[in-house]
């Protein structure tokens, strides 16, 4: 008996294993996506093994092939380094494999991860990225514009902050415009309310 179990790890530690390594910058829960390239093999075992800091979880489970799946969902509580192992298959099909690691929260439940359309994932990161800094360095214009993106992502946020700063330069050169916080509260009301281009 010890010598079956003993054979039977030898040949798991010889099976191919391919790693893939996320840099977790948020916090969250984190779902593991995984989508085998290949033809299903009936009855075949692969082992998913994901380690976070010092905690390792491993699930053992049928093939599922041609679709994605998700084999496991973390907690992530700080940045950190994940790292996501895959053993049972051979290296060509190792090598076809995909492996996304997102935060559940980006996704809706009962949906996939579609790497086509991870643009929304981007903006969601740079507005947490700018919310990080200290009031005092948030630029309020910068951070609406990137909300607005992810609501209609033909805003072109870069043009949208020129827009704003030609508007700072008309209101500073009002004759309002002075170094009272009221003189401009004044010229800005005149800007915003009174007819003109």
């Amino acid at each position: 008996m010890l010598l079956a179990i003993a054979s039977s790890q030898a040949l798991r530690a010889e099976q191919p294993t391919r790693n893939w390594d996320f840099d977790i910058k948020t916090p969250g829960t984190y779902k593991l996506q995984i989508e085998h390239a290949m033809t299903e093999a009936s009855g075949t075992k692969v082992s998913y093994t994901i380690s976070i800091g010092s905690e390792t979880r491993t699930r053992e489970l049928e093939l599922v092939a041609d679709r994605p799946f998700i084999p496991l969902v973390a907690d992530v509580p700080a940045t950190q380094k994940m790292r996501v192992a895959i053993t049972g298959l051979p290296e060509a099909a190792l090598k076809q494999t995909r492996v996304y690691a997102y935060n559940a929260d980006y996704v809706p439940y009962g949906e996939y991860f579609d790497p086509t359309n991870d643009s929304g994932l981007q903006e969601v990161e740079r507005v947490r990225k700018i919310l990080s800094q200290p009031d005092e360095k948030i630029d309020l214009g910068r951070v609406k514009l990137t909300i607005d993106k992810l609501v209609s992502p033909s805003i072109d946020i870069e043009q949208g902050l020129k827009q704003i700063d030609a508007m700072v330069r008309k209101i500073r050169a009002m004759p309002e415009f002075g170094v009272t916080a009221t003189s401009r509260a004044i010229a800005l009301q005149r800007y915003i309310y009174t007819a003109g281009a």
